[in-house]
Order: structure tokens, then C-alpha cells, then sequence
């Protein structure tokens, strides 16, 4: 039997069978609590007394459990393999984007872990999840029992083979977050399953409302699908890409700022950064999503910055006082010094912890944050910058 027929058995068991869910629950929670205390796989097979198949099941399980325990309110209680906890799109972007997909009939093509689909059931008319695992499939319907969810079809199979079973128009939104390699020098659109323009190709007689989750990281260029292109962050990290095509799209490109729901729209466009900036009192770093959408220029029509200088982790922005809302981090200069005053202004200061916020090559990061942090006995946890020869030691502003 191979790895995925054994997943098979488990979880058809688990649905039709609610005791036993609920015994399975409880032995995933016993995993869970042995591998928080240190034992390894091998003595936890042996502590919960089964099998090697299903502890290996149960064990991995337990470890998705863990991995998205900071991603859902039900993380205890979600069916999920090492990928889906890995890449299933976390609640808050799948309540965000229920409330922007809706009042439409959504097929939800690849679904996975089934969390998207089940939060895009509530704002929606009829929604049906598919997936060509099996598996998956039955994870998906399983999350979908424990998160109370009606409104929600499954199908298991082909997309392609399995389009008589549901009605397409132009009130049917086709969602899918394709399957990609854990890894690759560069996204790109061919490497997504299924593929986005296979599904607009096939589909797109019927309907023109797309909506693709895409990797975060791949370049504006090799989209080559016109559409609204939406960067989304959760708490300053870059998360989600998300294509809307069709009558979902607001606009060309948007940012959105998570958990915040702070967002903006517009047209990317290159702004110029100065050679020689002025910073005043106050540094501002926009959030990564307005960054990644080349909404900077917009950014700056609604509040009083000036660009100062760009690499490739930020964009830096002078402003003469902190600005109540700020979708960014925003940090008040204490002290401008030469690399060599540095360790002495630190002290001056008071510090405790110090975090460079500028390019640093390889592994340089730690080496430069322990010479700095040796010896210091402050409190006060210092941010410095870079720009040519020049230090600047701020503390974050709130």
C-alpha cells in the first residue's frame, strides 16, 4: 500500500466515523505534547502503541499541527500534511479575500487544506472545492466538519474532466492557489499546477472572473495575465500574491496591509531616490507590500514623506514627525555617527539590543549585531541605518 492509499484509509475512516475522530484527535494532541517535550519519533510510536504506518500518519499530522499553530483559530483541530501546513494560505488572508470574492457561485481548483474555500462558502452563493488528490480532498472535508461549514460541495479528480458537474457563467469565480516547487532560482507562471493560463484557456469562454494565488515572490514581468496584482503582508512580511482577473479586479496593482486592512491601489511606477538625502527626525520603512507593488509614489500623496534611499530589503523615507497610521515601520533618529563611534554612541545610549536595518552581505548580519552588542548592559533596543559612511541610531516609534 503506498504512502497515499494509507492516508486514504485513516481519513475515510475519520469521516465517516465520528468517535473515532475524536479518538484520532486525541492521540494527534498526545503527539503533539510528547514532541514539545523533546522525544523523538521513534519513542513516540512506541508511547501511543500503534503501528508504524499509522504513527507515521498521526506523527506528521501532529507536526502540521504545530507548523499552523500561529495561522488558525483551529489549528488544534485542522487535517493537514507537511505541505498544506507549509503553504495553505493562513485564515486571515482567506477571511480578507471572502470579503472581497462574493455573492458568486466559486470553484475552488486545487484546493488543498480546503481553508480558502471554506471561508469563500460564507460570502458566497454556492462554492465547490476540488482537488485532484484524493487525500486532500478528504483533509479538505474533514476542516470543513470541524469549522461547521455548509454551502460546500467536494469533488475529487481533474478540473478538466470533471467540468460537467458544475455550472460556469459570468457569476462563477474560478479560484485556484496551484501546487509550486519548494524551491526555484525564479517563479514563473509555467511552473504552477494546474497551470493559470491551461484554466483561463479552457474556461475563459465562460467566465472571465479569475482569481490566482501566485507566489509571492515571482516579478510583475513574468505574469504576462492582465489582472489586478495584489501584494499582501501579514504583520511586515510579504505573504501573499494574489491575481484578480475579470470582474473581481479593483485595479492594476494593489497593497494590502494586514492585520491592519490598510490598502492602496493604483499603477506601479519607479520613483527616484535621491543621492545625497536629508533625513530628518524621523525614518519611515513602508510595509513590504507597498514596496513589492511599486506603490511608493501613491504612498507619499497621502503622507508627508520624502524618498530617501532603497535596497533590496527596503525603501527608506524621511519625515520631520512620527504620522499616526503609517502602513510601515516608522523610527526617531537619536544620534547620526561614522562606523567608528558607533559602539561608543550605543553605549551613550543606553542599549540593549541592536538591530542593523540595512544591506548586509552573507552571513554578516550576526557577526556586525555581536561586535555592537557585546558588553552592553542597557535597555533600550536600538535600530541602526546606513546611508554611504553615516550611522543613524533610532528607536521604533508606535
Amino acid at each position: 500500500m503506498t504512502k497515499t492509499e494509507d492516508w486514504i484509509k485513516l481519513l475515510d475512516r475519520v469521516i465517516k466515523n465520528d468517535d473515532l475522530k475524536e479518538q484520532k484527535n486525541a492521540e494527534i494532541e498526545r503527539c503533539i505534547d510528547l514532541i514539545r517535550q523533546g522525544v523523538g519519533r521513534n519513542d513516540i510510536q512506541a508511547k501511543i502503541g500503534k503501528g508504524k504506518t499509522e504513527s507515521d500518519i498521526l506523527y506528521e499530522l501532529a507536526r502540521s499541527r504545530i507548523s499552523a499553530s500561529g495561522k488558525y483559530s483551529m489549528w488544534n483541530r485542522l487535517w493537514l500534511d507537511h505541505y498544506l501546513s507549509s503553504y495553505s494560505t493562513p485564515e486571515i488572508v482567506c477571511k480578507y479575500r471572502s470579503g472581497r470574492i462574493k455573492d458568486s457561485r466559486v470553484i475552488d481548483v486545487g484546493t488543498g487544506s480546503g481553508i480558502q474555500a471554506i471561508f469563500l462558502s460564507q460570502t458566497n452563493d454556492k462554492t465547490t472545492s476540488i482537488d485532484i488528490k484524493p487525500e486532500r480532498s478528504k483533509m479538505a472535508r474533514l476542516n470543513s466538519m470541524e469549522y461547521k461549514t455548509g454551502n460546500l460541495k467536494f469533488l475529487t479528480g481533474d478540473v478538466y474532466n470533471l467540468s460537467e458537474s458544475f455550472e460556469i457563467d459570468e457569476n462563477t469565480v474560478i479560484f485556484s492557489d496551484p501546487e509550486r516547487p519548494p524551491t526555484t532560482a525564479e517563479r514563473t507562471m509555467n511552473q504552477l499546477i494546474p497551470s493559470p493560463e491551461n484554466l483561463i484557456r479552457v474556461f475563459g469562454d465562460r467566465t472571465s472572473n479569475f482569481v490566482f494565488d501566485l507566489p509571492p515572490q515571482m516579478r510583475m514581468s513574468n505574469i504576462g495575465i492582465e489582472g489586478e496584482k495584489e501584494y499582501l503582508s501579514i504583520d511586515g512580511q510579504l505573504n501573499r500574491l494574489t491575481l484578480y482577473c475579470g470582474n473581481v479586479a479593483e485595479d492594476e496593482v494593489s497593497a494590502t496591509v494586514l492585520p491592519s486592512n490598510y490598502r492602496i491601489t493604483g499603477e506601479p511606477e519607479e520613483i527616484e531616490f535621491p543621492s545625497n538625502p536629508v533625513i530628518t527626525d524621523i525614518i519611515a520603512v513602508p510595509d513590504v507590500a507597498i514596496t513589492y507593488a511599486m506603490l511608493l509614489g501613491k504612498l507619499s500623496e497621502h503622507y508627508p514623506i520624502t524618498a530617501s534611499w532603497k535596497d533590496n530589503r527596503r525603501a527608506v523615507f524621511s519625515a520631520e514627525e512620527h504620522m499616526k497610521g503609517f502602513p510601515g515601520y516608522q523610527y526617531r533618529v537619536l544620534s547620526r555617527v561614522d562606523s567608528s563611534n558607533v559602539n561608543l554612541e550605543l553605549r551613550r545610549l543606553n542599549s540593549r539590543r541592536v538591530f542593523p536595518r540595512f544591506l548586509i552581505k552573507d552571513s554578516g548580519y550576526y557577526e556586525i549585531k555581536r561586535k555592537w552588542e557585546d558588553g552592553l548592559t542597557g535597555t533600550n533596543d536600538i535600530y541602526v541605518f546606513r546611508k554611504g559612511e553615516i550611522y543613524f541610531l533610532c528607536e521604533e516609534v508606535i
